[in-house]
């Protein structure tokens, strides 16, 4: 088995790449620069990742506005969840509670068919580190804000992967 290094799609498309990779830089560098420091770092990954998805595959299924948001709705939702559990007098290690954030998102995701991987960080971040309805709500703007942009450029875009 032969491993290709370089992409063979980039013959031809050198420029695109660029261009999607700095679109996906400004625009999440934009977003960055105006982050309060109450969002943590497993939260930052997965706005991260999204930006990586929708810029890089903008024409799959995973970059599509109601994966994103239906990825995020249920993440948060089981975060939250399984925060209030970590909370509780239960005794309940951190760990085992963000391992089962994750697994309880990414079966919901699928059974829903809202699969979208960087809801799972999401999921953990929140579900660790607690959350306030500022950090959602930011969450929740940087995702529409990635979504439009997307949608603004989407023609000239293509998949890079």
């Amino acid at each position: 088995m032969k491993i290709k290094i370089i992409d063979s799609k980039l013959k031809g498309h050198l420029l695109q790449y660029i261009i999607q990779c700095l679109l996906a830089t400004v625009s999440l560098g934009v977003v960055l620069f105006y982050m309060d420091i109450f969002l943590n770092t497993a939260i930052v990954a997965s706005i991260g990742a999204t930006s990586f998805i929708i810029f890089t595959m903008p024409h799959r299924n995973n970059s599509k506005a109601y994966y994103i948001l239906g990825g995020y709705a249920v993440s948060t939702i089981i975060g939250v969840l399984f925060n209030i559990l970590l909370l509780t007098d239960m005794k309940i290690p951190p760990n085992a509670i963000g391992a089962a954030a994750v697994g309880l998102t990414m079966l919901v995701m699928v059974i829903t068919n809202t699969e979208h991987p960087p809801a799972a960080g999401l999921a953990l971040g929140i579900a660790i580190s607690g959350y306030t309805y500022e950090m959602l709500g930011f969450v929740y703007a940087v995702a529409l804000l990635l979504i439009l942009i997307k949608r603004i450029f989407k023609r000239w875009l293509i998949d890079l992967l």
